[in-house]
């Protein structure tokens, strides 16, 4: 079909990625750590329900530890609004977490 002027603008403002909103993308500098685990099965677990739920996460192991993060945020606050969102979202068990630049 076609789309008048402020259709399509409308369209494109909705599709389009918004800056700080959790933009994932290769090289991006900050992370999301949702969880430290002390068993691999439990990260595993929470590393199932993030991906589960459309979130690139993976896990680390970390000081005999186990750490489920979501890796390559464009900016601290993509990490942010993510870690915001897993917390809003009482399935997926994140109650606390950080975010880190990636180095960290």
């Amino acid at each position: 079909g076609q789309a008048t002027p402020d259709q399509l603008a409308k369209f494109i403002g909705q599709a389009e990625m918004q800056p700080g909103q959790g933009i994932v993308l290769q090289g991006g500098q900050w992370r999301t750590v949702a969880g430290l685990m002390p068993s691999g099965i439990q990260a595993s677990n929470l590393r199932s329900a993030l991906q589960t739920a459309g979130y690139p996460a993976e896990v680390i192991s970390k000081s005999g530890k186990f750490e489920v993060r979501i890796n390559q945020l464009a900016t601290r606050e993509d990490a942010e609004a993510v870690l915001k969102r897993l917390q809003a979202n009482a399935a997926l068990g994140v109650t606390d977490g950080r975010v880190a630049l990636a180095s960290n």
